[in-house]
């Protein structure tokens, strides 16, 4: 291998000195013209420096820097060796140069080579000679390059040169060796016609990169089933279309580069039982690259034997599809393994890696490893696919775990018929974190490796999704084993399927929390850690009967219901760790049972007013929290001894005297039952009930007799609405705490504000309250307004907007005929789209009338009023989504 690379560098050498020497020449460059066919090349008389058939010359021939140009019907025989600046073959219709046979020749095209349709340029010998054509520039063919004679009469050609070159045309080519010998992987060979690749018995790739940029398949060197191999010095870049490597052959050596960046290329032979060998030489690290289009490997992608562990692997992949051991026998050594070595790079940002197949080498050959010990592993994106439709049931597949990187996103799939499963590797006992994992139908992922007991208890990190939205979806089974799952993702997270996971320890450390879609069971140990955990009552978290959780915190609690499962006779404590969008309030429930009957406590918080419900409150309590409550659902087993609850109250709880704070529980029949407790401080603290048996639904904070904890109310509704040009305001309050006065103010540009009405406040309350307030002058243009309330103590809170615009002309919009009218009366508006909310008619006492309404279309309501109404005159009123409008009509019914 040195004397290989020692002679390439001295070649390389002599190019560059050559280079320069085309560089001088150039000034002095000369144009000839084929003159006299059939003539030699050396001969004076052949050519033309003027133009073809002229006989003016200046007794040369063309040489070193020289333009050569072959015109219609002139065959040129080359018989020295030679080298030019540019050659083109033809002027559309014929022209030939053909390379004797009478000696070893080598013709140099320093520029590029242009044969036209109907050129040709060709060797014929029957001598055993090897001829040589050296080309520096483009060459575009749209007639003939026939370069092969028979097995032992041919001209090889080579591309050599510091600058970039293609291939181009719709002409053909019969070639023997072509040779890829630039000055270094820098400058490249774009290959643009399939024709020039169909037309080579044997690529070889020396320096420089070659690009496979054309539509055809290319089955490389068919007729020489050797092992291909990707030189040091070589970059191998696939654009569009295909290419075959070693076809005929286990394997292909990669110690250069290999890029897929939109074709397709196969490596191996079918029955697939090696594959990508890589194998560093010299300071070159193998590397391999795939962006879009696909690679398709019949064995596997590792090191190669012997020795080859030692080699470095460095390998990038942003899109497209890898399929690996995908041959008919299948491989014995790992279908992927990254060399775990300092220089290793595993890269994926996007794109599929399919294994279809888990390697024939038995348990202590891993399937997928990456260097995640000492190489360096970044998964951003992508996805590791276990199988597809044509893995066999039972081909079971591993990896090895690693604890200090993110693997990618990892599948188990495949034929929805077919079941096998992914484990860690054989011993493989270490931590390991995942962007995602998605196990499809009849599939397995178990956390256990594969030989049995060792590695149950390792813990599974998901640090992000496999769509921007799911985390772990199950289809299939997930066996926990005596593992730990951490969600711990930066993104909000998903947990779905149609399967339920069953955790046994899991784990919350996502600040932008996780959510689920099918619900989950935590069979050992829950902690919230950070992030919320979004639960709903079709998808909701269990902890099981021996499931212990962690209180949480303010920055990471169950959001929504949850279940603990208790099923002992002993006195059980579970713990509730609760919130709703920013509100954390854990609940502690201790029961004890009668029975060892498996019971569930189904419980969630609501902040909502307690006080609202209406709920009548027994003696002992003055009033019950208006600001939230907790609804716990228990299983209706008859075997509950006694039972406590533990509240937690903070800030926006108003406790103020925490020796009068109580807990209250509903009796299943709309009263509030006191359980007791004393608060542990005023502000922020808890709460402990005393024991009780009964056990409904509805738990709360309550204010005893006597005290005078606010427990505040938030306000049930602000309404604003155009009445007959008035702006009418009405609001309730469940209940009041040192309430001062209510303030309407108006706006119409949101910035601006000025005082509408001034309304007492009712100070302290503990019932429902209604207010009404109008607006007599609004604005014809958009009206906005505010609720201001402010406490004795100046404290102010403003209500959302309200925003009313006015109609235009109620009276024009719409009108009530006849009038008078007997029992049937008609509204009419000249509005198309007209919308009713609700419609009322009253008689002079505020009784409201009874009456049908037939039929509402084209902007026109028919009524029909009761049999029983009087002849006197009615108030009819009017709601749509925007105002209200009202008007009066004498009924006249002729009795």
């Amino acid at each position: 291998m040195y004397s290989k690379l020692h002679s390439g560098n001295l070649t390389k050498k002599i190019l560059l000195l050559i280079a320069f020497i085309f560089n001088i020449h150039s000034a002095l460059a000369t144009t000839y013209y084929s003159t006299n066919s059939g003539g030699y090349w050396n001969s004076p008389s052949t050519w033309s420096t003027v133009a073809y058939g002229d006989s003016t010359n200046t007794g040369t021939y063309p040489r070193n820097g020289d333009i050569v140009l072959i015109g219609d019907g002139y065959n040129i025989l080359l018989n020295i060796s030679v080298t030019v600046s540019g050659i083109t073959i033809g002027e559309g219709v014929s022209g030939v140069i053909e390379i004797l046979d009478a000696g070893t020749f080598t013709l140099t095209v320093a520029g590029s080579l242009k044969v036209n349709n109907g050129g040709k340029l060709w060797y014929n010998g029957n001598k055993k000679r090897k001829q040589k054509l050296f080309v520096s520039g483009n060459i575009i063919n749209d007639g003939m390059i026939d370069l092969y004679s028979d097995h032992d009469d041919v001209c090889n050609l080579t591309f050599n040169s510091s600058i970039n070159d293609t291939v181009s045309g719709n002409g053909s080519f019969d070639l023997n060796d072509v040779i890829l010998y630039k000055a270094s992987s820098a400058y490249f060979l774009d290959v643009q016609t399939s024709s020039f690749e169909s037309g080579i018995r044997n690529l070889i790739l020396t320096y420089g990169t070659y690009i496979h940029n054309n539509s055809g398949s290319y089955v490389v060197n068919s007729l020489k089933p050797t092992t291909f191999q990707i030189d040091p010095a070589v970059i191998l870049k696939v654009s569009q279309g295909s290419m075959a490597l070693s076809p005929y052959n286990d394997e292909v050596r990669l110690q250069g580069s290999l890029i897929v960046n939109g074709g397709t290329v196969y490596i191996g032979s079918t029955p697939g039982k090696k594959g990508l060998r890589t194998e560093q030489v010299g300071a070159v690290v193998p590397y391999l690259e795939v962006s879009s289009g696909s690679l398709i490997v019949y064995g596997g992608i590792t090191y190669l034997k012997p020795g080859g562990n030692n080699d470095p692997f460095s390998f990038k992949m942003t899109g497209g599809n890898i399929l690996l051991n995908c041959g008919t026998s299948g491989t014995k050594v790992e279908p992927l393994l990254m060399t775990d070595l300092s220089g290793s790079v595993f890269n994926m940002s996007g794109g599929t890696i399919t294994l279809q197949a888990s390697s024939r080498g038995g348990n202590g050959t891993v399937d997928f490893s990456l260097c995640g010990k000492n190489g360096t592993v970044i998964s951003t994106g992508g996805t590791v696919e276990f199988g597809n439709d044509q893995t066999a049931i039972g081909d079971d597949f591993t990896f090895e775990p690693f604890a200090n990187v993110v693997q990618p996103n990892f599948k188990v799939t495949g034929d929805p018929s077919v079941s096998f499963t992914l484990s860690a590797s054989q011993a493989g006992t270490a931590d390991f974190k995942l962007l995602s994992l998605y196990i499809d139908v009849a599939k397995t992922f178990d956390i256990r490796s594969l030989t049995g007991g060792s590695g149950d208890s390792k813990s599974m990190s998901v640090t992000s999704t496999y769509d921007g939205v799911n985390a772990l979806h199950n289809d299939g089974t997930f066996i926990e084993r005596t593992g730990t799952v951490i969600m711990e993702g930066t993104t909000l997270q998903q947990i779905s399927g149609a399967n339920k996971f069953t955790f046994y320890n899991l784990t919350m450390n996502n600040p932008a929390g996780a959510s689920l879609t099918k619900s989950i069971d935590v069979s050992n140990q829950l902690t919230m850690t950070n992030g919320k955990l979004i639960t709903t009552s079709a998808s909701i978290l269990t902890c099981l009967s021996n499931c212990n959780s962690n209180l949480g915190s303010a920055l990471s609690f169950v959001d929504g219901p949850m279940i603990n499962v208790v099923a002992s006779t002993s006195v059980t404590t579970k713990n509730f760790p609760l919130g709703k969008n920013t509100s954390y309030r854990p609940v502690v429930l201790t029961v004890q049972h009668s029975t060892a009957a498996s019971v569930t406590y189904q419980a969630s918080m609501l902040n909502s007013s307690a006080r609202a419900l209406n709920y009548s409150l027994p003696p002992t309590l003055l009033y019950v929290s208006g600001v939230r409550y907790f609804i716990i659902n228990r299983d209706k087993i008859p075997n509950l001894s006694n039972a406590t609850i533990k509240l937690y109250y903070g800030s926006d709880d108003d406790v103020t005297e925490y020796n009068n704070l109580r807990i209250a529980r509903d009796n299943g029949f709309s009263a509030w039952t006191n359980i007791g407790g004393t608060g542990t401080a005023n502000n922020t603290g808890s709460i402990t009930s005393s024991s009780f048996t009964g056990f409904n639904s509805l738990f709360t904070l309550a204010n005893s007799v006597g005290g005078t904890n606010p427990l505040p109310v938030e306000l049930i509704n602000f309404n604003a609405l155009e009445e007959n040009k008035k702006v009418a305001f009405r609001w309730s309050t469940a209940s009041e705490t040192n309430s001062d006065y209510y303030e309407i103010e108006k706006s119409t540009d949101l910035i601006n504000y000025t005082l509408v009405s001034h309304i007492k406040a009712a100070g302290n309350s503990n019932i429902i309250l209604n207010y009404e307030s109008y607006d007599n002058y609004p604005s014809p243009k958009t009206n906005y307004y505010r609720l201001k309330e402010v406490d004795f103590n100046g404290e102010i809170s403003y209500s959302d907007i309200r925003t009313v615009e006015l109609s235009e002309s109620k009276e024009n919009i719409i009108k009530i005929f006849p009038n008078p009218a007997n029992t049937t009366i008609h509204l009419n508006t000249s509005q198309e789209n007209f919308d009713i909310n609700t419609l009322h008619i009253y008689d002079m006492n505020g009784k409201i009338i009874e009456f049908n309404l037939i039929d509402f279309s084209n902007g026109v309501a028919q009524i029909q009023l009761n049999s029983h109404v009087s002849n006197t005159i009615y108030k009819v009123v009017l709601q749509t989504p925007h105002y209200v409008w009202q008007d009066t009509i004498l009924v006249n019914t002729g009795n």
